[in-house]
């Protein structure tokens, strides 16, 4: 059950990563929401108690339980699983279609805690093992989140600079745009870089923003 948890966090950590620019996707609150549902159940009762919200504010108590998943442990969590699932995968999904990439890992590791849970339900690891995993899978996301984050940072940046130079060359093909440059057309300066401060009429101004914002788009950046 300690994966469900696990998952709302690392979930929050790859969507906010997923476009730097943007806001966090609708959906991450709606698994939040699904995921809450099913923990304040009745049928979550017996287990509730185990584990954190966040796995990085779990209380050293929750961290050194060495008790053993009891038999009305296990059968909530095998009560509560189909329904956490469908949160999931849902999250999963709509995850994919904006981020395959964050998606892929997700997975990965949500797979890895969910090999934890059976491990409980076997009894062969106890609360706090799985608590401690569940952290230390967290912290491994987060790095993972990072590295992704860093990642598309530099694919924007060279992706941007490609914009640019198409860009210039959609204003110097253009006769009536050419005659809006300035002298010093080419020089880096805000958002356009190199068009920035030398675009002085509205013809190289209309061609340039349409030139840039069609190229990011087409390497899909909004």
């Amino acid at each position: 059950m300690r994966c469900v948890v696990l998952m709302a966090a690392i979930l929050i950590a790859f969507a906010g990563a997923t476009r730097a620019q943007s806001p966090q996707p609708p959906f991450v609150a709606e698994f939040n929401g699904c995921i809450a549902a099913i923990l304040n159940s009745a049928s979550a009762a017996p287990i509730r108690r185990h584990f954190p919200l966040d796995a990085r504010e779990a209380t050293i108590e929750q961290l050194s339980d060495e008790a053993r998943a009891t038999v009305p442990e296990i059968r909530s969590i095998e009560a509560v699983h189909p329904q956490i699932k469908a949160c999931q995968q849902r999250a999963l999904d709509q995850l994919n279609a904006i981020d395959p990439a964050s998606a892929t890992v997700l997975t990965r590791l949500q797979a890895d805690a969910e090999n934890d849970m059976i491990l409980l339900v076997q009894r062969k690891i106890s609360w706090g093992e799985r608590t401690r995993r569940a952290r230390d899978r967290y912290l491994e996301a987060q790095a993972a989140s990072a590295a992704l984050t860093a990642d598309r940072a530099r694919h924007r940046d060279e992706d941007a600079a490609k914009c640019r130079l198409e860009a210039q060359q959609a204003v110097a093909s253009d006769s009536n745009a050419r005659a809006d440059l300035d002298p010093s057309f080419g020089q880096n300066q805000g958002p356009f870089g190199a068009l920035a401060k030398t675009i002085v009429g509205g013809a190289a101004r209309r061609i340039a923003e349409s030139a840039f914002n069609n190229c990011m788009r087409a390497h899909g950046w909004n």
